[in-house]
């Protein structure tokens, strides 16, 4: 599965079938077009537990969809008989290794919980089914960053072990591709 994250703010989930690129897959819910037209991805993802199958048509698939590769999510009905099932995935920082650059551990705090019911409604005439998933994140991450030093934010990269060439936005050459200051350090004015 690829993420598209960050996509106009929308979030979802895409997948590449036989090699065919990220908007080659048609996505169905009971029968019914299931596609975000902004990202080509699923619409709207079902809760694992509300699945009863998956049909993938890999490529080739009859005219009458929209693209070479289909995923059909059938949805779980109510029966004459009750039935249910609960789930929960939890990571915690108590179960997590160090963070190669890390001194300590973050705390980590991540529940993806849910149930689902289902069953007669009116003995042998309306039937129901019901679906909760729930998300608790609470994470922080360790990230690595290069804070500049107090003679670098002054202008002055002489003692820096970065870089050798300070390149300046303001003279860029097209001929060279490049534009940099001679010397190591940068003008106050600028």
């Amino acid at each position: 599965m690829v993420g598209d994250d960050g996509f106009y703010g929308q979030q979802s989930t895409a997948v590449n079938i036989a090699g065919l690129g990220i908007a080659h897959t048609q996505f169905l819910q009971d029968g019914a077009e299931n596609v975000n037209l902004l990202t080509e991805t699923a619409n709207i993802v079902s809760p694992t537990e509300a699945a009863q199958g998956v049909t993938t048509t890999l490529n080739g698939s009859p005219a009458r969809f929209g693209q070479p590769s289909v995923v059909n999510v059938i949805t779980k009905g109510g029966s004459s008989s009750l039935h249910g099932s609960a789930y929960e995935h939890l990571e915690n920082d108590a179960f997590n290794a160090t963070n190669w650059y890390a001194t300590s551990k973050p705390p980590v705090r991540y529940n993806n919980f849910g149930a689902s019911f289902g069953g007669p409604v009116l003995k042998r005439k309306v039937f129901a089914s019901f679906d909760y998933t729930g998300l608790r994140s609470h994470s922080q991450v360790v990230s690595r960053s290069r804070v500049p030093t107090a003679t670098e934010l002054q202008g002055d990269f002489s003692n820096d072990n970065v870089s050798t060439a300070i390149y300046d936005p303001a003279t860029y050459n097209s001929t060279t591709g490049t534009s940099y200051f001679w010397y190591t350090s940068v003008a106050a004015c600028r």
